[in-house]
């Protein structure tokens, strides 16, 4: 797609009458359109080869997931932001363009530049290293599944932050509102879908068909095509829009926690409606890979399932219903009163003979 877009972007700028917009200084539009450049993974393997350089092990590993981590989060509490929720806010550090993955030159640059550590504290051999054991599929390019489990592994055992600089960073959380800071320190939970599997087979409750996944799917479409009509959003356009609105955190994928929040709070659906055997049930069935997740493609086939049974089932008489209106956002209807003006009064001249 850069190819594609360049192509499109130079034909264009070859014909372009530039204007006033277009004679900003150059140090004012530097990285505006300018893609950030990636080093090949197999180019990096190879320059530690020739260099006798090993790969770190799953103990280096660790300890270096530990630095990353302790630095982002310093990083975070210099900047005067709260600190992070889940592994998913420091990714977001670490990638500069918001593409989704990270690539090396991201990873230097975020290094040297925002966390101010030069080639003493950690050289680019070891930066190299790092991104080369990460890279599995050698796309060069980092993934959120990829650096996942790096930054996770080092934030189990993460140090208190240090208290340089700036230090009204975490005093300042106490001062906002409970509602304010909502969701801003507190890590959604998630439940491990292999202690719910264990739990089903205790129990001996099986893991719903593929007819009743169907139900499932045309009552969950239905249900958050509800929610975005009563609170004047239109339809979706897609199974991401309904994606989005069960993930809570937008990380990018949606846990256990995650669904049953929207289902309880969100849609108001309580037990009697759908049970939490059947929620948990649904989570089973579409975490297939017992990551504790559901991501984007998990959750499409499921979301699309019940989109295109459930618009062919459904006729005109099953569309979403009017939002019920209160009569406190209502203004009473003025009913301008008839004016009636009363004769005059005549009077005498001679009333008093």
């Amino acid at each position: 797609m850069r190819a594609f877009f360049e192509l499109g972007y130079k034909t264009h700028h070859a014909k372009a009458v530039y204007t006033d917009h277009h004679l900003t200084a150059v140090w004012e539009r530097h990285n505006m359109s300018e893609p950030i450049p990636s080093k090949t993974t197999k180019e990096m393997k190879s320059q530690l080869a020739a260099a006798n350089q090993p790969l770190p092990n799953n103990q280096e590993m660790a300890s270096l997931s530990i630095k990353l981590n302790e630095w982002l989060e310093q990083f975070l509490h210099d900047e005067r932001q709260p600190p992070s929720a889940t592994w998913c806010n420091l990714f977001n550090v670490v990638d500069k363009d918001h593409s989704g993955f990270i690539t090396y030159d991201e990873l230097w640059d975020c290094v040297r530049h925002k966390l101010k550590k030069g080639p003493k504290v950690i050289s680019d051999i070891t930066l190299k290293s790092i991104f080369s054991v990460l890279d599995h599929d050698e796309d060069n390019a980092l993934h959120k599944d990829e650096m996942r489990a790096f930054l996770e592994k080092g934030r189990k055992k993460l140090p208190p932050i240090k208290k340089e600089g700036p230090t009204r960073a975490r005093e300042d959380l106490r001062l906002i509102s409970p509602i304010e800071r909502y969701n801003m320190s507190v890590p959604i939970p998630s439940k491990a879908t292999s202690k719910m599997k264990e739990e089903f087979a205790a129990a001996g409750v099986s893991l719903p068909s593929e007819q009743e996944l169907l139900a499932l799917s045309i009552k969950l479409n239905e249900w958050l095509e509800q929610l975005l009509h009563d609170e004047r959003h239109p339809p979706s356009a897609t199974w991401y829009v309904l994606f989005s609105t069960v993930d809570k955190d937008k990380s990018g994928f949606i846990t256990y926690d995650e669904l049953w929040d929207c289902v309880r709070h969100k849609l108001h659906k309580g037990p009697k409606v759908i049970s939490d055997v059947t929620l948990k049930s649904l989570f089973c069935s579409l975490d297939r890979d017992d990551s504790n997740q559901l991501h984007k493609d998990e959750m499409r086939a499921f979301f699309e399932l019940g989109r295109t049974m459930g618009k062919a089932s459904r006729g005109a008489a099953d569309k979403p219903k009017a939002p019920r209106r209160s009569w406190f956002g209502r203004r009473p209807k003025q009913v301008q009163p008839e004016l009636k003006y009363a004769e005059p009064v005549r009077v005498s001249p001679h009333r008093g003979s």
